[in-house]
């Protein structure tokens, strides 16, 4: 772009941090026009919302099938005081004893609970002085 004149009318005066710099009356002021370089300098914006919505939607998706992957089914057996719960081996995974607290159960030889949380069965107990928690599908 070409360099822009200004020619002003009135005694005008430039300031910088309150300082009087120069008087421009009847000066002629030439200003450069560095404004394509400044504008060539800036970078664009970046919707950073975006892109962490889409983080977000992948790292949940990844989640949910590694989650989905992980859950395995078990079957309930009926025993006089609870269900074993067998795998498709067939093997005994839990005995689980009843509780007087509606979908809670006893895990037998384990410190732990069996337990429904969002349509899934939760075994929760302690190996190794850790807690473990496993989620299950189970047919009853």
């Amino acid at each position: 772009m070409s360099n822009f004149v200004y020619e002003p009318s009135l005694e005008v005066a430039i300031t910088n941090n309150n300082e009087i710099l120069e008087s421009t009356k009847n000066k002629e002021v030439i200003v450069k026009n560095d404004v394509e370089k400044e504008v060539s300098d800036i970078k664009p914006l970046v919707r950073i919302d975006n892109t962490v919505t889409k983080i977000k939607n992948k790292v949940k998706k990844e989640t949910l099938s590694k989650v989905t992957n992980t859950i395995k089914t078990l079957y309930a057996q009926p025993k006089s005081n609870g269900f074993q719960l067998i795998n498709l081996k067939p093997e005994v995974v839990f005995i689980i004893l009843n509780s007087k607290v509606k979908d809670v159960f006893i895990i037998k030889d384990k410190n732990g609970i069996f337990y429904l949380k969002d349509n899934l069965w939760i075994a929760e107990y302690y190996e190794n002085e850790k807690l473990v928690q496993e989620k299950y599908q189970v047919k009853f």
